[in-house]
């Protein structure tokens, strides 16, 4: 090509319908084009290997037919060339499905105090003397480490003994960017699979989902389709449209399709520039039993178990450890193990679960346990099946243990379990009526068993709804009983609500009237009342009530019951319970904290704003334009905003919404950027008096015995303008003809928004 003819163009390259920008071309015979080989890049395509280069003019240029351009296309009236590439030659597009935000940015957690508290004060009746409670939950935060105690003082009540009680300690470390959580002191070790629930005291890890949200965990659809020109990309799951958009030609992967309700149809629709469609639809199992590909989630625990005696101290015994781990193998594949006992037993499993999108969730374990008293070994299995579509569904499980085999629960007196059948099922026969059944069967140390029930639920419109249940129990050798259980609801506006409820059986009969107000999270009032009556040889009639006040600093409830007939029992608490929080500087009093706590600040001191936490009002700005927000949860996102239209006009903020991802029993601040507007206007002048206008300058002046600094810009005729400046003194220097001068000015702190300033700067 060096010694051949060539022709330079500059030319707007189309490839696959997509404009790329002009392009210098070489134009070689047969129609071919050159392009030089820096600018492949441009065009977004991945060129093959070995395409070989030509050298001209000091560069290097590739074909575009040996780059795989399957049409070239000359519009010389246009300077355009039209490329079509085979989609293979793209990189492609990456869509994300999941459809969230951006994730937050994880930050360690500001240093915050919460102590929260309940005193109450109860009354029994007959003789007994009031009883007094007072609660508390101190949670210290000093970045990453929460420290926790719980603690109880009461009186004497009857049959217990009164006086202080320590709860549970705690000293709890999260990493939020592995998902993993630390535990030294007192807690809970969970049950999972075989496993049984105890308290503990000693040292907890474990893997955590729920304190990473943005981590997509289970199996999610991976779908493949190819673009050849621009084109539309639908994605439904059972025909309805989950997300639509428009992608340039190539290759397109949408990942991290999360929806619930089991095996589903998931269909992509590919419609091109002429109408051309291709559709790809597979079947696919959703569901978050199982792991994704290298997840994993684990617990393990060693310290020793405890328990609560008679007079609510806890108490610490034997040593004990338990551990679970479950391994996401591959999408379809999730292998799991557990362990547990003492120095007088050991228990352990080791199972999988399979994934089938079109057969659903098959479980499966073999089970060991080992009794170093009696010494004996006893081996166990089990299994379980599991189907559910969007309107079917259906649960099969079976476990059978060997004689004398031991778990924690049977090691702390709980009848041993030799054997377990279960089968349940469900469908939904319309959109609001939905029917289910399960049956339970249970050999253990002291017999047999059964229990069979029907259920029923239906809506008849968006705020009326009606739940029905027959059940059948038997144990052992004695009588079948029965018994039907009916729940109705209706929702009369947002709030309030009415439901009654009844359940009979052979002999016996309870009817439930109730009525009562949502307590929403912000401030308000809710309440509870009704009535019970009880039929049958021991008929009675309850009246009860209950009633909460949500106010700015605490929250007071009462609580009260009454036997109408049948007796003379009665009930009554009164109480207050709320929280003092600290955070950056800041300390008040807030209702309660269950979980975590947020300060929305305004930045400016204006009262009566209202603030909102996920749309949802949760009061209004103090005097200092702060309001504390008490139900904030912990780990996913929460969105808190303000009415910045109820602010005055001299006010303005940086932003109207946040969003925040505290930590688990921590404060966050929720600054908003408030500052005053002001604009002041004067003249700038050189010399005592009126002197002369220092005109076209500008130079900087520093306040006073602070750091900030403000920068005067003049007119011509010597006006300046300053916007958002604080009041003070400020002073600085400037060079006039050699001089250099002494710089004054005096802000006021005026209420208007425009303030003319009746002496401005005045250097000399």
């Amino acid at each position: 090509m060096a010694g051949g003819q060539v022709e330079e163009l500059i030319l707007t390259i189309r490839s696959n319908g997509v404009p790329r920008g002009e392009f210098l071309l070489l134009r070689a015979a047969g129609g071919d084009f050159l392009i030089r080989e820096q600018d492949v890049q441009r065009l977004a395509i991945q060129p093959p290997e070995g395409v070989p280069a030509h050298a001209f003019a000091g560069d290097r240029y590739l074909s575009l037919r040996e780059l795989g351009s399957r049409r070239i296309e000359l519009h010389i009236e246009e300077l355009a060339l039209d490329l079509e590439f085979p989609a293979t030659s793209y990189g492609g597009t990456r869509i994300d499905l999941a459809n969230r935000p951006e994730p937050l940015p994880i930050e360690t957690p500001a240093n915050s105090v919460i102590v929260n508290y309940r005193a109450s004060v109860r009354d029994t009746g007959d003789a007994a003397p009031l009883q007094l409670r007072l609660s508390t939950d101190l949670n210290v935060r000093m970045g990453d480490v929460l420290l926790r105690q719980e603690a109880l003082a009461r009186t004497r009540e009857p049959g217990q003994p009164g006086g202080f009680v320590r709860g549970p300690t705690q000293l709890l470390i999260d990493d939020r960017r592995e998902g993993t959580r630390l535990i030294v002191g007192d807690t809970v070790v969970g049950a999972s699979g075989t496993l049984s629930a105890f308290t503990g005291a000693g040292v907890s890890f474990a893997k955590l989902f729920a304190i990473t949200p943005d981590v997509v965990y289970q199996p999610s659809p991976h779908l493949q389709v190819f673009a050849p020109t621009p084109s539309e990309v639908a994605v439904s799951v059972d025909g309805s449209t989950v997300y639509r958009a428009q992608v340039g030609p190539g290759p397109v992967a949408l990942d991290n399709l999360l929806y619930w309700g089991g095996s589903r149809s998931v269909q992509v629709t590919v419609t091109d520039a002429s109408g051309r469609t291709q559709v790809v639809e597979q079947p696919f199992l959703f569901t978050d039993r199982v792991l994704a590909r290298g997840q994993q989630e684990y617990s393990y625990f060693l310290g020793r178990r405890s328990e609560i005696g008679s007079d609510l101290q806890l108490r610490y015994r034997e040593a004990a450890w338990q551990g679970f781990h479950r391994y996401g193998v591959t999408d379809w594949l999730t292998a799991s193990g557990t362990a547990e006992g003492n120095r007088d037993f050991t228990a352990a499993s080791a199972g999988a679960t399979l994934r089938a999108d079109r057969l659903g969730l098959i479980s499966a374990d073999l089970l060991y346990s080992t009794d170093r008293i009696n010494e004996r070994t006893a081996l166990g299995w089990g299994a379980r099946y599991t189907w559910e579509g969007p309107t079917l569904g259906l649960f099969l499980g079976h476990r059978r243990f060997g004689d004398g085999f031991r778990t924690y629960s049977s090691y702390l007196g709980m009848p041993a379990i030799r054997r377990e059948d279960r089968l349940g099922a469900s469908v939904r026969l319309t959109p609001t009526t939905s029917l289910s059944a399960d049956a339970t069967r249970v050999s253990d140390a002291l017999g047999g068993r059964n229990s069979m029930a029907v259920r029923m639920v239906t809506s008849f419109s968006r705020r009326a709804s009606l739940q029905t249940e027959y059940v059948i129990r038997r144990t052992g050798a004695g009588p079948r009983e029965w018994g039907v259980n009916l729940y109705l609801r209706f929702d009369l506006d947002g709030q309030v609500w009415a439901s009654t409820s009844a359940s009979g059986g052979p002999g016996n009969g309870t009817l439930n009237l109730e009525a009562g107000r949502q307590l929403t999270d912000g401030e308000g009032v809710g309440w509870r009342a009704g009535t019970q009556s009880q039929f049958g040889d021991h008929a009675s009639h309850f009246g009860y009530a209950s009633a909460n006040w949500n106010l700015r600093p605490f929250s007071l409830d009462f609580n009260g019951s009454s036997q109408l007939t049948g007796g003379r029992a009665r009930f009554v608490e009164l109480g207050i319970s709320g929280a003092v929080v600290a955070v950056d500087g800041f300390a008040g009093l807030s209702r309660r904290v269950n979980d975590s706590f947020a300060l929305a600040r305004l930045g400016v001191p204006e009262p009566g704003v209202d603030i909102y936490l996920n749309n949802q009002w949760q009061g209004k700005s103090d005097e200092q334009g702060n309001l504390v927000i008490p139900q904030v949860g912990a780990y996913g996102r929460q969105d808190v905003s303000i009415n910045d239209r109820q602010l005055p006009m001299q006010y303005g903020i940086a932003h109207k919404r946040m969003s925040i991802a505290p930590a688990f029993k921590s404060g966050s601040v929720v600054d908003f950027g408030g500052r005053r507007q002001r604009a002041f206007i004067g003249l700038a002048n050189a010399g005592p008096g009126p002197g002369d206008p220092i005109r076209s300058r500008a130079f900087p002046m520093a306040r006073v015995g602070a750091t900030e600094t403000v920068r005067i810009e003049t007119s011509p005729a010597g006006e300046f303008y300053l916007e958002n400046a604080e009041p003070g003194r400020y002073a600085g220097t400037l060079d006039v003809d050699g001089r250099k001068l002494s710089c004054r000015l005096e802000l006021p702190d005026d209420p208007e928004v425009v303030i003319e300033l009746k002496e401005g700067v005045t250097c000399d």
